[in-house]
């Protein structure tokens, strides 16, 4: 292995260190499972037998029937329902 370092090795043009820190969207929400809900009358959704209330907004006082997404872990840690309608 020192003969091949020796013999390919080409010294740094920079100092420091070449990480860069990544700057994309959070890793919790791409590394999860999303599902689309049909809320309910009472503003709750269910997902795998867990209910999921969604909290009143002050733009919008209920998501009664409306489609929403809501994203939990694969690992069954809790889910949190997103506000948002789904396309």
């Amino acid at each position: 292995m020192a003969d091949l370092k020796a013999q390919f090795g080409v010294a740094a043009s920079e100092e420091g260190s070449a990480f860069v820190a990544y700057a994309g969207p959070a890793l919790a929400d791409t590394l999860c499972v999303q599902e689309d809900r049909r809320v309910r009358r009472d503003n709750w959704v269910s997902l795998h037998g867990r209910a999921l209330q969604i909290p009143q907004q002050g733009h919008r006082r209920h998501y009664v029937r409306a489609t929403v997404s809501v994203r939990g872990s694969p690992d069954a840690s809790p889910a949190d329902p997103v506000t948002q309608e789904a396309a």
